[in-house]
């Protein structure tokens, strides 16, 4: 598979020469048809997982739809796999992409919970920041098992301050211990870049998208300065209000093409992570191929 060993190369490169990567994100990119039912045209990403752990000799975390399951039983395999067979103890559970639609699957909470059973995993899910009533999303899906989320693509820290506060809020409210957030970030080559982030679900306020098209540095320099922004932001909002909770960074190639580019976001934002040691127990750095 050349395809398949250049890409394992030109992630495992660029891994190395960030040297501070701890762990590779690997998305499951799934289309759906009018019903719900996935059409899955990708490799495995616990396959690739086991080729790139092998080169890189990071932790892999694996997301995984939950609702596309047929059942229990098949979703109960899938764990035992990857678990036991692939070796992989990190997991995020993912929703479907239409909440109209009557998936066959486990709800994420239901998934969380059966995923309990299994000690050795950490399970983790997604946040989205302007998702009206993400905070009790949030709370909820720690209650149910939740050990740390993935935010989406930020472009407003604004809103991702937001929900960060009120979800500690209620979880010191509740007696809860707050999971930990990996804020992610992505660099942007050009248009059509920004096309997919919103086709991914990014919200990008419009005059966020005006000032990258204007940039006379380019997108991707725009792009670095953007997100080095938005990381500020959100650190400042969480030490001026002494919000106790674990903050770390997710940096998103989104295409083979931009490694570099995300090579270059993820020294940028580790350097403004390195300034905020006092944030709760932060720093760790995950980057998604």
């Amino acid at each position: 598979m050349p395809a398949v060993s250049k890409a394992i190369g030109h992630v495992s490169k660029a891994v190395r020469e960030l040297g501070r990567v701890d762990a590779i994100n690997l998305p499951e990119i799934v289309e759906e048809n009018n019903a719900g039912a996935p059409f899955y045209r990708n490799m495995d990403p616990r396959d690739f997982g086991v080729l790139l752990r092998a080169v890189t000799g990071k932790r892999m975390v694996v997301n995984k739809v939950a609702v596309h399951f047929k059942d229990e039983a098949e979703f109960d395999s899938w764990l035992r796999h990857t678990l036991l067979d692939y070796e992989v103890e990190d997991v995020v559970f993912v929703g479907g992409t239409n909440n109209n639609n009557n998936y066959p699957g486990l709800s994420v909470l239901e998934a969380n919970k059966r995923a309990l059973e299994f000690k050795k995993l950490n399970v983790g899910n997604i946040c989205i920041p302007s998702r009206s009533g993400e905070v009790e999303r949030l709370v909820a899906k720690t209650e149910s098992g939740c050990s740390f989320f993935t935010t989406q693509l930020l472009f407003d820290a604004l809103a991702a301050g937001n929900v960060i506060e009120g979800y500690v809020l209620e979880c010191e409210r509740l007696g809860l211990r707050p999971a930990e957030f990996f804020l992610s970030f992505a660099p942007a080559g050009g248009k059509y870049d920004v096309d997919f982030f919103k086709w991914l679900g990014a919200q990008i306020p419009v005059g966020v998208e005006r000032q990258l098209e204007s940039c006379k540095q380019g997108y991707v320099g725009e792009s670095i300065a953007l997100a080095d922004s938005v990381l500020r932001g959100v650190l400042a909002r969480v030490e001026d209000r002494g919000l106790r909770v674990p903050l770390s960074l997710n940096i998103e190639a989104v295409s083979s093409q931009n490694l570099d580019y995300a090579k270059q976001m993820a020294l940028a934002l580790a350097c403004v992570l390195d300034g905020k040691k006092q944030i709760d127990g932060g720093e760790r750095i995950a980057q998604t191929t």
